[in-house]
């Protein structure tokens, strides 16, 4: 398509901004340092006011006391007089061939004796179960680390991948384009991803290789870009901070490796949600774009134009904390992002239109199942016809579509949204647990089903449903 003046039409065009560049290929030690550590200003194009920070990058036994009981008291044992005898000299009584003061003494020590070895038994027994239990073998972990570090490449199994607590899942495609698809998801603290390299079908569950380490729960958004050399993909998550990170890789379109490029922070925690989503997307002609939710709720857009992040615009939305986000478009550069309004338990859109236009509530009360605090968002458009699918999960599990005319407006919903007896129920309800594409006449949904990371495919007008990983 024709490239279009981004200076007339879109106002966050790198050229409008001031904020300075950092390199895609910060060390790692530089990211390893707590962001707190490194803080630059950035202003916001749309927001002066409020500044935006990027980065370029825890047995003795107690000795007994004579606790024996006192020398027992006996009777008078001198030798009785025999009757009609005069009682001769008194000779002392011997027992067992010892005077009396010798047998007390023995007695007293037999009763020591006894008691050291006693206590000795009980303690013995009381430090040998200490021990056992010390020595014991911990119960299975979890972790899908089993034998797989957080950096390795290897391919788990997949039931192994699905041991642990699964995570948010992101997908992307070159735009308007099914030639290589990938999706991603969180399994514990590691990433897995599957590529589909143009035709046959997906790959093998790999770990993706990341030195800096995904937060356990993090978000996920991604983008492919058809680049000279082949597929250009970007992953966004949070680190262990909440620091936003970029993390590219590179791969031939034949390929089903990805190749680790660099690791960028692109966002300081300073200004991040903790309880943030994210979405991104790649417009042609016009770069990247990545958005989140800032500490103060509102939504805010990140620019690379090519060459560096830098802060975007502070958008007029305002989202309930935590509020799940989508952004999709049909037509460049014509966005669309929904997300769940701050004051009113709804669904809203925002849109950008050569500019970021007022933001509209897209429901009224006509969501079946709708529950904010459990929802997940997804949206993706198809070009032929063109159309705009937003998806949500209900609070029933259930998967249910809604979608307009590209070059319509968005008006509050009248009618219940779509649902496909295909799609079965999702696993999970919350944030980033489903994902979709769309190019051509074609959607693809994907979301844990049974505890298998299913894809629901539309073509043209039906769909069907396939397990990608099984356990």
């Amino acid at each position: 398509m024709a490239n279009i003046n981004y200076e007339e039409v879109y106002p966050t065009h790198i050229s409008h901004l001031e904020s300075p560049m950092y390199s895609h290929n910060a060390s790692e030690n530089q990211q390893n340092v707590p962001p707190e550590v490194v803080r630059d200003e950035v202003g916001l194009e749309h927001d002066p006011s409020q500044a935006q920070n990027f980065i370029s990058d825890k047995g003795k036994f107690q000795e007994l006391v004579a606790s024996v009981p006192a020398t027992p008291q006996y009777a008078r044992d001198d030798k009785m007089a025999m009757a009609g005898e005069d009682a001769g000299p008194s000779e002392p009584r011997k027992y067992c061939g010892m005077s009396k003061k010798m047998m007390y003494a023995v007695s007293a020590l037999v009763v020591i004796i006894v008691i050291v070895a006693v206590v000795g038994a009980v303690g013995g027994a009381v430090a040998s179960k200490k021990s056992s239990k010390s020595t014991s073998v911990s119960p299975t972990s979890t972790s899908s680390a089993t034998g797989v570090s957080a950096t390795s490449s290897a391919t788990p199994s997949a039931t192994a991948a699905s041991s642990a607590k699964l995570g948010a899942i992101a997908a992307s495609n070159f735009q308007d384009d099914k030639s290589y698809l990938s999706v991603y998801y969180q399994t514990g603290s590691d990433i897995m991803y599957m590529i589909y390299p143009s035709s046959g079908s997906f790959s093998s569950l790999q770990n993706l290789t990341l030195s800096t380490t995904p937060k356990t729960g993090t978000p996920l958004a991604a983008v492919s870009v058809n680049g000279t050399s082949g597929a250009e993909l970007s992953l966004y998550y949070l680190d262990t901070f909440n620091n936003i990170i970029e993390a590219t890789f590179s791969s031939s379109l034949s390929s089903t490796t990805l190749t680790s490029n660099a690791i960028t922070v692109i966002a300081l925690n300073s200004t991040v949600s903790p309880l943030t989503s994210l979405a991104a997307l790649y417009l042609d002609g016009y770069g990247y774009r990545a958005y989140y939710q800032n500490t103060t709720g509102y939504i805010y857009e990140l620019v690379n134009g090519g060459s560096a992040w830098k802060a975007g615009s502070k958008l007029s939305a305002l989202a309930t904390s935590g509020s799940p986000l989508s952004a999709s478009m049909v037509t460049v550069p014509h966005i669309n992002i929904f997300y769940i309004g701050e004051t009113v338990d709804e669904l809203y859109n925002i849109a950008y239109d050569s500019s970021w236009l007022a933001t509209k509530m897209v429901t009224s009360g006509t969501l079946t199942s709708w529950n904010s605090s459990i929802s997940s968002l997804a949206s993706a458009g198809q070009s032929d016809p063109n159309i705009l699918r937003t998806y949500y999960i209900g609070s029933d599990e259930e998967i249910y579509e809604f979608g307009i005319e590209s070059n319509s407006t968005w008006t509050t919903m009248t009618a219940a949204p779509d649902q496909s007896p295909h799609w079965s129920t999702s696993d999970s309800v919350g944030p980033g647990a489903i994902a979709s594409l769309g190019w051509s006449d074609q959607m693809r949904l994907y979301y844990f089903h049974g505890g298998n990371l299913r894809q629901a495919t539309l073509d043209n007008t039906t769909w069907s449903v396939q397990d990608l990983v099984t356990v």
